[in-house]
């Protein structure tokens, strides 16, 4: 997947990044007269509609592109997956045996957006790109994902203007053929939402984005050590609201750890622990002067 994600590296990736526009405009703004505030507004507006403007554009040239590299990879990478998701399966398995809820506490990470550990969720601003689409967060495109496996180009061009977690949920709920196409990604056992989930860690990872990611980069290196090191680590995204992503159960939720067997399917915190694991046997092999492979997370 390491190589899938250089190959489609552009000179000239294209961020419609509306906040950083408004930050802008707000900045500027500090220091305008009322006159000047008109004018000011008028302009950023204007900059507003051609930054959308040409996210469509370019959305409508790469979208279609981006479907065909997915549904290959997906093809491609289906066994491995699927064994991925066993290993991550076997730690929850022996999270859930273990006996103490302390002790259990410290061998299990549970992040969430809106929590003191909110690293690895997907509404973090870490930038990323696949050829020149460029993504502010990680949500942007797994929505863009599920309207593209759903032949919705139109809703996946509207999603590459959209942060926002509630807007972006809505126009996932909006797309069209999701009963008539939708299967594999409804299907968790499918392996798509898994895939694009490690897609996610692992463009947020790319050295172009190093600087602004840095901290994510340690965190996923910090804790694929654990992994390497044979440590029990489960890593859970404690989304209330969603057990197919995450475990249905809030992260500050106070029986969050009582019982791990009944918690969802948990696919962005399995793509974590495989990002994680890659990410450190990637720094020991750099430092030992090699290029290391994960087991799970091939490079394709």
């Amino acid at each position: 997947m390491h190589s899938w994600l250089k190959a489609q590296q552009h000179a000239e990736p294209f961020f419609c990044d509306k906040e950083a526009l408004d930050a802008e405009l707000r900045s500027a703004m500090d220091t305008a007269d009322k006159k000047e505030r008109k004018a000011l507004t008028k302009s950023f507006e204007a900059r507003r509609k051609e930054l959308e403007a040409s996210a469509h554009a370019i959305g409508a040239a790469e979208l279609p592109g981006l479907a065909e590299r997915l549904r290959a990879l997906h093809t491609e990478l289906q066994p491995a997956l699927r064994a991925a998701e066993a290993q991550c399966l076997r730690r929850r398995s022996a999270l859930a045996a273990v006996p103490e809820e302390a002790t259990r506490a410290e061998a299990c990470r549970v992040f969430y957006d809106g929590t003191s550990d909110r690293a690895f969720s997907n509404f973090m601003p870490h930038h990323f790109t696949n050829g020149r689409l460029g993504f502010l967060k990680g949500e942007q495109l797994f929505h863009v994902a599920k309207a593209l496996v759903c032949g919705d180009v139109a809703a996946a061009q509207r999603m590459l203007t959209t942060t926002g977690g509630p807007a972006l949920r809505r126009l996932g709920r909006e797309v069209e053929g999701y009963v008539e196409r939708g299967g594999l990604w409804e299907e968790v056992d499918s392996g798509l939402l898994l895939l694009v989930c490690v897609i996610i860690k692992m463009a947020q990872l790319q050295p172009e984005h190093a600087e602004v990611n840095a901290g994510l980069r340690a965190e996923l290196v910090g804790d694929g050590r654990a992994l390497r090191e044979g440590r029990l680590l489960y890593i859970a995204e404690g989304a209330k609201d969603d057990d197919r992503c995450g475990v249905g159960i809030h992260a500050e939720d106070v029986a969050v750890l009582r019982d791990a067997t009944a918690w969802g399917r948990n696919q962005l915190g399995h793509a974590c622990m495989l990002v994680a694991e890659w990410a450190a046997e990637e720094v020991a092999g750099r430092l030992a002067g090699k290029t290391c492979e994960s087991r799970y997370v091939k490079s394709g």
